[in-house]
């Protein structure tokens, strides 16, 4: 099921369509689990009943929350009514309903707490997660640019819905901010550096590889070493020349 071809079709046609990756995978895992339930049977055999047939299943087998079925049915429906064009239409399956509580919620002194426990970096995503009411993903992606301590403002790109936001970013993040940042630009110089010595490298061994071959006449097939194996180029080069200065 994992290559299956219909689950493929399925990935590109979201993707063609502009779905995200989170939703895609959320889909694909559904789908995937409804053709398992009726026993690998193609999806187009199949009808509204089935889907009940599974969502029943869901919830008095598995037990899932009321919010779980609700993705479960969105996939279906998606791929019914969006890619199979076979509209559901109205297949009367009632959800299961359970007790709402209170969520329990910590207060600041709590999560201050919480903070100082972490170590620099996670005390930086934790903070901004609670100050800027960022998502994980959307934390993990932000870039420097993105940081606008003279506004108090923080520009999130493609969060949830591919949607753009600007949010608040609090002052007292700035210090630790700015620490980050110069570690950020330093590494960021230094895999440049190594990238620039690699592009010399590369080319200065291919010169000398082709004048040593030139010299002796050189025409044996480990010429094509350089672009045939598959490893960094630098290293086909040397290997390359290495095995010239070994044949003469």
């Amino acid at each position: 099921m994992a290559k299956s071809k219909f689950l493929t079709e399925v990935r590109e046609f979201m993707r063609l369509h502009g779905y995200s990756i989170r939703t895609e995978h959320t889909y694909i895992y559904w789908i995937r689990f409804y053709i398992r339930f009726h026993r690998l049977q193609h999806p187009s055999t199949l009808g509204p009943e089935h889907v009940v047939m599974f969502l029943s299943f869901l919830a008095n087998r598995r037990d899932v929350a009321i919010n779980t079925q609700k993705v479960a049915l969105n996939a279906l429906a998606f791929l019914y009514n969006k890619y199979l064009n076979q509209p559901l239409g109205d297949i009367g399956f009632t959800f299961a309903t359970r007790p709402r509580h209170l969520p329990t919620v910590l207060s600041s002194a709590e999560v201050g707490k919480l903070l100082d426990a972490c170590n620099e970096r996670d005390r930086l995503i934790f903070s901004l997660l609670f100050g800027s009411g960022l998502r994980i993903t959307e934390c993990l992606r932000l870039r420097i640019k993105d940081f606008d301590f003279s506004k108090g403002t923080l520009t999130v790109f493609d969060g949830k819905g591919a949607k753009d936001r600007v949010t608040i970013l609090p002052q007292s993040l700035k210090p630790v901010c700015d620490e980050f940042f110069e570690m950020a630009i330093a590494c960021r110089r230094k895999i440049t550096n190594v990238g620039l010595a690699l592009h010399y490298l590369v080319h200065w061994v291919r010169s000398i590889r082709l004048r040593i071959c030139n010299l002796h006449g050189c025409s044996f097939s480990h010429l094509r070493l350089y672009a045939a194996i598959p490893i960094p180029k630098y290293f086909a080069a040397i290997i390359c020349t290495t095995l010239c200065l070994a044949k003469r």
